[in-house]
């Protein structure tokens, strides 16, 4: 996967589409299975890129509502576009293909946004809902989980308003 550029562009061109697979399934190293070999699987230009590329840019992405009764719009246009400058935040803070994120976030579009942003740049991403009331206990919960495997770096809020 590539990173795009807030331009549109990546340093290797445009967001590679899906390549086809050669072979369905691999048993040759059994009982390691591998599934649609020689293909690629480019999950933010299937969730992005393809829409605003058949012209449904203008079309609602996400429609969010939050706890306080705010409201966010986001189209397939706007969103690419944040999600754009969000590889581009993340590769400038050394995030590269293979690198873990750790995403603890509450349920705004800032979470999708990173996780897109990680699969366009080929990073592995592993969430945990950040929507537990603020105490020292919920924040403690989660660090066990990425120490155990060193991210590279962790996404997370500041706070989020809670009933």
């Amino acid at each position: 996967m590539q990173i795009m550029k807030r331009s549109g562009r990546s340093r290797h061109g445009n967001c590679c589409p899906n390549e086809d697979f050669t072979q369905t399934l691999d048993w040759s190293d059994a009982p390691f299975a591998k599934w649609f070999v020689g293909g690629t699987l480019n999950a933010a230009y299937n969730a992005l890129d393809r829409h605003v590329e058949n012209g449904l840019g203008d079309r609602v992405a996400i429609y969010f509502e939050g706890e306080p009764g705010d409201t966010r719009t986001y189209t397939y246009a706007q969103l690419t576009d944040e999600v754009k400058k969000a590889a581009n935040a993340f590769e400038s803070l050394g995030v590269a293909k293979g690198d873990r994120v750790a995403v603890y976030l509450p349920m705004i579009p800032e979470a999708v946004i990173t996780m897109l942003a990680c699969a366009r740049i080929g990073a592995i991403h592993s969430v945990v809902f950040g929507g537990f009331p603020r105490t020292p206990c919920a924040a403690a919960s989660m660090m066990p989980r990425p120490n155990s495997w060193s991210p590279r770096m962790a996404r997370t809020a500041a706070a989020s308003p809670a009933r």
